[in-house]
């Protein structure tokens, strides 16, 4: 059976708008049995965003639908300091002569969960992500140390990402911090 649905109430203009809406389809128990469920979810909408509940009072015939926001994954807000004094930190305890294999050795041990890569020309890069959350940093060729946020569209799923590679390479800057 394909879901179907039904928009019971509307209220609102172009500003803000709230649907109750009725639907029913097929969902599965944990011991593989069909179940028909029928459930009702208001929707509100603003210039902005939208919103689901189930507040709002249900036909006898649907069971309000209570969805739970999912949990949104951020990087702390002092990950941007914290990956600049760890570069910092890995330029001054390594030589001047350290060659790239020896400054990503240290830049692994001192970026746990990071993704670290090492560009053509030697510069080491790290990433950072949670959700859409990205932080880039990279040690030059030179040893200077960069760190950026870049433009999260920059590094969506299927553009460039947030990635070591990035990093190293220089890619999707934005403002360095």
């Amino acid at each position: 059976m394909d879901a179907e649905s039904d928009v019971l109430a509307f209220d609102g203009d172009a500003e803000h708008s709230t649907y109750m809406i009725r639907t029913t389809g097929e969902g599965r128990d944990g011991f593989g049995s069909v179940h028909l469920v029928t459930a009702c979810l208001h929707v509100e909408f603003d210039a902005w965003s939208g919103t689901l509940s189930g507040a709002g009072s249900c036909p006898a015939d649907a069971e309000p639908l209570h969805p739970v926001a999912p949990t949104v994954v951020t990087l702390p807000p002092s990950t941007v300091e914290g990956l600049t004094s760890a570069l910092d930190e890995v330029v001054a305890a390594t030589s001047a002569d350290s060659d790239s294999a020896a400054i990503e050795q240290a830049v692994r041990a001192s970026t746990a969960g990071a993704d670290v890569a090492v560009a053509v020309d030697g510069s080491v890069g790290v990433a950072y992500s949670a959700g859409r959350d990205c932080v880039l940093g990279r040690i030059t060729h030179d040893r200077v140390v960069e760190v950026w946020v870049p433009p999260r569209v920059v590094v969506a799923p299927g553009e460039l990402g947030c990635t070591g590679a990035t990093a190293a390479n220089g890619l999707a800057t934005h403002s360095p911090h």
